[in-house]
């Protein structure tokens, strides 16, 4: 019972007890760390965004585990070569500074798919120069190809006044035939080859939509790559990009320009319906593709978590589009409703969810499919071979022949 100016006990007698402090907090628990990505993919656009997003992530952990480099069993598959040899081909992409992180094997040629740099600026390109003279003389190069990829696009690799007075600088006229798409060609075209043999001469062959025969095989590179934040490759201005990305329209337009009886195709993206990851790939490079009867590796990057290499049967490559009529290629407007759920939006052409995945290829993953179909003279080798510090280089030998295509 309470009492006036104190309690009970008091009034009895007992002296006044304060009550006990309370216990002390327990300290907080530190913050968790979010887990490290595994090869995230670049962002389709440049600028802000896309530093902000490579400094958070160099800030993360990166996994602890020690990868090597990939070997694929291609010549042990094939026939003798006509004159007995082979090349040791290796391969890497989207390399994005993190080129010491690479543990580099013996070769006679390296091939460097794009996006080594990620601001795409001649200082940039400096750095990766000064490593391939070192890996060039370490590990026995004779040639070094190399192509851009879009982040080359981003800086003063290949933007200057002279491509900005054009269109306003955007990549939307290629191939269209005006005047206008001519001379910004013609700038892209000179500026960006000019800049890499100042600052990359390490480079045996930068190429821009063109040919070249090392050790005898026949080399084809193009940086050119479909818009990425729109897996379906049609125009939307409103994510198109800088650099070397285009619509399906231009896209066609450019991969006509890659020769019958190329052996060796280097791009940045890669195809639709392979290593590419839910479709991300360019549909009209698979149309492209499947009119290649020569063709017996395809080199790209681009999408990183697409990483490794698989076999394709070319006949499949050219019966899984032969229902497709090219002519009805055309750009598409799309709406944000659209982006909900692009995979269930119809394609500029008759591409149904089967090609598009790549579910009508005869792939052969493993070295025992490739063994028990008996050849590779029959099949297509399709190499993603996108790093990102996060995997190592992919290497192989190549007789140097032409297989007789079936």
């Amino acid at each position: 019972r309470a009492v006036a100016g104190g309690s009970l006990l008091q009034a009895r007698g007992y002296p006044f007890m304060p009550p006990p402090p309370p216990p002390p907090r327990p300290p907080p628990p530190p913050p968790k760390r979010a887990a490290p990505p595994r090869g995230p993919s670049a962002p389709s656009g440049g600028g802000g965004f896309q530093n902000e997003l490579q400094k958070r992530l160099a800030k993360q952990k990166e996994p602890e585990e020690t990868k090597e480099p990939v070997y694929i069993r291609y010549a042990e598959h094939a026939g003798d070569g006509d004159d007995g040899g082979h090349v040791t081909v290796v391969c890497i992409s989207d390399v994005h500074l993190k080129h010491e992180k690479l543990k580099m094997v013996r070769g006679d040629v390296l091939v460097l798919s794009g996006d080594f740099t990620d601001d795409g600026n001649k200082h940039e390109a400096a750095q990766v120069n000064e490593w391939l003279g070192r890996v060039k003389a370490e590990f026995g190069y004779t040639h070094i190809i190399v192509i851009c990829g879009n982040h080359e696009g981003y800086g003063d690799i290949l933007n200057c006044p002279e491509l900005a007075a054009i269109e306003g600088g955007l990549t939307t006229c290629v191939g269209n035939g005006s005047e206008a798409a001519e001379r910004q060609e013609d700038v892209r075209r000179h500026r960006h080859k000019a800049v890499l043999k100042d600052v990359m001469p390490h480079a045996t062959h930068v190429l821009y939509n063109e040919a070249a025969e090392v050790e005898g095989i026949k080399f084809y590179g193009s940086p050119w790559v479909a818009n990425h934040i729109d897996p379906q490759d049609r125009s939307n201005a409103r994510h198109f990009d800088r650099g070397f990305h285009a619509d399906c329209e231009q896209l066609q337009h450019v991969w006509r320009g890659i020769p019958d009886d190329v052996e060796f195709l280097v791009t940045h993206g890669p195809p639709q319906g392979v290593l590419d990851v839910n479709g991300k790939g360019c549909s009209m490079l698979r149309l492209r593709l499947a009119e290649l009867s020569h063709l017996r590796v395809h080199q790209f990057g681009h999408v990183h978590s697409g990483y490794g290499y698989t076999f394709v049967e070319r006949a499949s490559l050219a019966a899984s589009t032969q229902h497709v009529d090219a002519s009805q290629v055309r750009n598409v407007a799309i709406t944000d409703a659209m982006m909900d759920n692009p995979h269930d939006v119809g394609f500029p052409v008759h591409l149904d969810a089967e090609v598009r995945s790549g579910a009508t290829l005869r792939k052969l993953r493993t070295d025992a499919e490739v063994a028990t179909h008996g050849s590779v003279d029959d099949l297509v080798l399709f190499v993603n071979a996108a790093t990102d510090g996060w995997e190592q280089p992919l290497f192989f030998k190549l007789p140097r022949r032409r297989p007789d295509p079936r």
